[in-house]
């Protein structure tokens, strides 16, 4: 019993951890990056006219805030986000009426020693 207890608390708290929200319409909002030069973050199935705020953890952190449309869709360029292809990068969007979506791009192989 005591066992069956901690599964249910344990699944609640990775349930309630999840970077990701479902809308009224049934579908999760989505974040990602459409450009690199100058750095775009695109995001779909946010709230309509939800705030959206939206962090970059590359080179730094960055910030940034954009209103969803009618669609619940967004677009925020934040020309100022530098980062290093060999360490990757973080896009967090978290909305004002709750939806969240993240995108991680994963560190890319550089600076491997060639075999002889």
């Amino acid at each position: 019993m005591g066992l069956t207890i901690l599964f249910g608390v344990l699944g609640s708290a990775l349930a309630a951890a999840s970077p990701s929200v479902v809308t009224p319409s049934g579908t999760a909002a989505v974040v990602r990056v459409s450009e690199i030069e100058p750095f775009t973050v695109s995001g779909r199935h946010f709230r309509p006219g939800e705030q959206v705020k939206i962090v970059v953890q590359a080179k730094g952190r960055f910030e940034a805030q954009q209103a969803a449309g009618p669609d619940g869709s967004f677009t925020a360029v934040i020309p100022e986000v530098k980062f290093d292809e060999c360490k990757g990068y973080v896009v967090k969007a978290e909305g004002s009426l709750g939806s969240r979506a993240a995108f991680k791009r994963q560190a890319a192989e550089c600076g491997v020693p060639l075999a002889d």
